[in-house]
């Protein structure tokens, strides 16, 4: 989920709360309490505090878009549109958290459980792979084979058969690769 779309869920609450009847409280929105966004409504009962923030927690960084709700009784106003309305004295209705991936995706904790279960699955399928290859190193023969192939590579021009080694790596899986070494280069012919 990119950052667009969890602007975009932020922006359907608001909409279905004033699809609701509730209308935009100024008053109460002055300053911050270091949130990324909030929007206050009311409907002349409740006061409702629509808020996207992210928080830290075990070294993970989550965003969350959360519903507050405040019964307006509670509330005392001044005259203006100074009043000071704090989110920890409110009643929490709704969050929803996504984790951060990367600079602009998120993703719920299932579908992260998900990725990691399939990272985790792939790097256990390439360990394996390599931990029971076998390995043998060919004779002259092999690097002679190879000389145009690794004549042909950028700054590789001036190569000779005596400084090419070649080595046949068969994977557990019953793969075979060549394995050319060229003054610590490595190019692999399957």
């Amino acid at each position: 989920m990119l950052k667009k779309d969890i602007e975009m869920m932020f922006t359907n609450e608001v909409a279905a709360y004033m699809a609701m009847g509730y209308r935009v409280n100024a008053s109460t929105m002055g300053g911050t309490q270091g949130e990324l966004a909030s929007i206050d409504l009311t409907n002349d009962k409740d006061i409702v505090r629509v808020l996207v923030d992210r928080e830290h927690i075990d070294c993970r960084d989550y965003l969350f878009i959360a519903v507050y709700k405040m019964d307006s009784k509670k509330m005392v106003f001044r005259s203006g549109f100074n009043n000071t309305m704090w989110t920890s004295k409110m009643e929490l209705v709704k969050k929803t958290s996504w984790r951060q991936i990367s600079a602009n995706f998120y993703c719920t904790e299932s579908e992260y459980a998900e990725m990691r279960d399939k990272i985790r699955e792939r790097r256990n399928r390439r360990y394996e792979r390599y931990v029971g290859r076998q390995e043998k190193k060919l004779d002259e023969r092999a690097s002679k084979a190879v000389l145009s192939f690794i004549q042909r590579q950028p700054r590789c021009k001036t190569a000779k058969a005596k400084d090419i080694n070649v080595t046949k790596v068969v994977y557990s899986d019953g793969e075979v690769a060549y394995r050319v070494n060229y003054k610590g280069k490595n190019f692999y012919l399957k």
